[in-house]
């Protein structure tokens, strides 16, 4: 699993010769060439569940994509879900949720197939 992309130097291009130039030019030298897509990972007692960030995280209605390992680090397969989870257990997915000005910790079952 690749987990790092390459981020191009000539990603933004500086010609102006001022202060300004100079400044996002250092800026731009502190930046990564490697930048992690990973957001979280979670571990239940028999799989690492890998979430890593939506393809466009301006759309709300993207799904996020979780890479499935076994225990012992077999890749099991990839699952699209709605927002990220707080907590996993064996069989439970545990998600903050908000309804009427209140924060509510919900559950809902899984399984991997």
């Amino acid at each position: 699993m690749k987990t790092f992309f390459r981020v191009p130097t000539d990603l933004f291009s500086v010609s102006a010769p001022d202060e300004t130039g100079r400044l996002v030019k250092k800026f731009i030298k502190k930046i990564p060439a490697f930048k992690n897509y990973c957001r979280k990972i979670l571990m239940t007692g028999k799989l690492f569940l890998v979430f890593r960030f939506k393809a466009d995280v301006l759309d709300e209605n993207a799904l996020i994509p979780v890479d499935i390992f076994s225990a012992d680090g077999k890749f099991l397969g990839t699952a699209q879900i709605k927002q990220y989870p707080l907590w996993l257990s064996d069989s439970t997915a545990y998600f903050q949720e908000s309804e009427d000005d209140e924060l509510l910790l919900v559950n809902y079952k899984y399984s991997i197939k």
